[in-house]
């Protein structure tokens, strides 16, 4: 019976090694292209279909996330440079296929809450209790889309080397300004109901998702419309570039008598939750304690 010779025995491994990353990469490839399949047009409907949304960054992301990281952490003996390349080619197609459906659908969806209920007619006539309960709706929808876009691109865009420098930070800074064309659009409507569970309902939805600490002062103003200037403690002077404790809250918010929102920056992110505690306290009590003492704490929105 023949036995391999010296360098068969070398090589093979190097083989097995080559074939892992390559199969790697094209497995995570075509996992992320059935899963974006499942929802391309679904992106792009006039009212976000937020399951869509969220399938992108739940069952797209993770698998670009496997394949980026099978194209990036593979050495040359490992992946041939001609996968490597046809590989990145098809990662960055796939990438900005699913990220233009889901930046042109947060687009159309502005431009027609804009038609509706920014024209100067519409403002002339005055907006009905219905319409603008509507309106809250259908911003709260574009913002959790422009949520989950966020997450698309922000873990993505950790694979410098898979992008053209600019690509990611641009398509940040856009995501970006419709967000703050949403959440302002949300802060102009409350101001035109007393139905305050319509705005509560705004606020929860936004205040569950928002990880960008410069709205932070938007999302403030929008949970004193929501529950009263009382309920709301905001510790503004540390949001600043130079935040000496990142990691302290800055934000409470009463949400009822023994539920409070607690929201801090971490990793210059916000990130929040919510706690039980019934010792009767005021947001402000929260907000200055040295050391908040979580009582029950939920993750329940």
């Amino acid at each position: 019976m023949p036995t391999p010779s010296a360098s068969n025995f070398f090589q093979d491994p190097l083989d097995i090694s080559a074939n892992s990353a390559s199969l790697s990469a094209r497995n995570a490839l075509n996992q992320a292209r059935n899963a974006f399949l499942q929802i391309s047009g679904r992106l792009q409907f006039v009212t976000p279909d937020i399951e869509a949304y969220q399938a992108a960054a739940e069952k797209v992301l993770p698998a670009m996330v496997l394949a980026a990281n099978a194209l990036t952490t593979s050495s040359g003996t490992e992946t041939p440079e001609s996968d490597k390349a046809l590989y990145k080619q098809e990662f960055q197609q796939l990438y900005a296929d699913a990220l233009n459906q889901m930046l042109t659908g947060i687009n159309l969806n502005l431009q027609i809450y804009q038609n509706q209920f920014e024209t100067p007619q519409s403002l002339g006539s005055g907006a009905t209790s219905e319409s603008v309960t509507t309106a809250l709706k259908d911003l709260t929808a574009v913002f959790q889309a422009t949520e989950y876009t966020e997450r698309y691109i922000t873990d993505l865009a950790a694979f410098e080397s898979l992008f053209t420098q600019q690509q990611p930070k641009q398509a940040l800074e856009g995501l970006r300004n419709q967000q703050t064309v949403v959440i302002n659009g949300l802060l102009n409507f409350s101001k035109q109901t007393t139905d305050s569970s319509a705005i509560q309902a705004a606020y929860q939805m936004v205040a569950q998702s928002l990880t960008n600490p410069s709205m932070l002062n938007q999302l403030s103003q929008l949970a004193i419309r929501a529950y009263g200037q009382e309920q709301v403690a905001f510790r503004k002077d540390e949001i600043t570039p130079a935040q000496p404790s990142p990691n302290r809250i800055v934000l409470v918010v009463k949400e009822a008598v023994d539920r409070y929102r607690l929201v801090q920056l971490e990793n210059n992110l916000l990130k929040n939750q919510v706690v039980q505690d019934n010792r009767g306290l005021r947001a402000s009590d929260f907000l200055n304690q040295t050391n908040v003492v979580l009582v029950n704490p939920s993750a329940a929105p």
